[in-house]
């Protein structure tokens, strides 16, 4: 299984980007936030990846609260923190739901922690699981 976490910014097309992604490995690609073409790069790897029928694992920065409506496949329901909201990244989930849903190996983890109820760094509750 692969996990793939977004973290850091970059910005390029898929075409420009070769990025040996392996099984059983921690591939960790992030996203300029707000930006709808690193969204696009990074579903495109992620589509590629799937296409080899391998499982796949993508830790999303949404509060670990959210699992459940991530579970549902209620997109609209979802809440993002403003910082990170916009139609790209919500497009990438229901992408990714869908796929789910038509038998990809594919898991989707809310892994932020930020919020009263998390009594850790947010770094460590992000990396616990």
């Amino acid at each position: 299984m692969l996990l793939i976490v977004i973290v850091f910014s970059f910005s390029a097309n898929a075409a420009e980007v070769n990025i040996p992604i392996k099984p059983n490995s921690i591939s960790i690609i992030g996203e300029t936030h707000r930006h709808p073409e690193s969204i696009k790069l990074f579903q495109s790897l992620i589509n590629g990846y799937l296409k080899n029928n391998q499982c796949l694992t993508v830790a999303l920065e949404i509060n670990s609260n959210q699992q459940s409506v991530i579970n549902q496949g209620k997109v609209s329901d979802i809440e993002i923190s403003s910082i990170i909201d916009h139609p790209a990244f919500r497009n990438l989930i229901g992408d990714l739901i869908a796929q789910k849903n038509n038998g990809a190996c594919l898991k989707q983890l809310a892994i932020d922690g930020v919020g009263a109820d998390i009594d850790m760094r947010r770094d460590a509750w992000m990396a616990r699981d």
